[in-house]
């Protein structure tokens, strides 16, 4: 399998010992996510009471600023984004629900 990120020297040069140890963590899950996502297809079930566009548009949302015009503008962009997501959700919903990978109906 091909590495997901390409080693970066710099970033020895940038980070401090506990980022580097964060950084490779990081790259480690999201490698074995990838690995492992043709045989687990959890990502199907990407919502339920505490996770999804429902919860987590909201607290991103809260989480920017919007003191400047680039803070408005990113914010804007934020937003016109929403549709997309939840259009992106529903799809995978969808999919699971063909492919019989469904959310347990306590979750929702």
């Amino acid at each position: 399998m091909q590495p997901f990120v390409e080693s970066d020297s710099t970033l020895d040069e940038v980070l401090t010992e506990e980022e580097r140890l964060s950084y490779k963590l990081y790259v480690a899950q999201l490698e074995d996510y990838i690995r492992y996502t043709k045989w687990h297809k959890g990502f199907l079930c990407c919502i339920n009471r505490m996770e999804g566009p429902q919860t987590d548009l909201p607290l991103y949302a809260g989480c920017l600023f919007t003191k400047s015009r680039s803070d408005r503008e990113f914010y804007r962009d934020f937003l016109k984004g929403v549709p997309l997501q939840i259009e992106q959700v529903v799809e995978l919903l969808r999919l699971g629900l063909k492919e019989g990978w469904t959310p347990p109906k306590v979750s929702l």
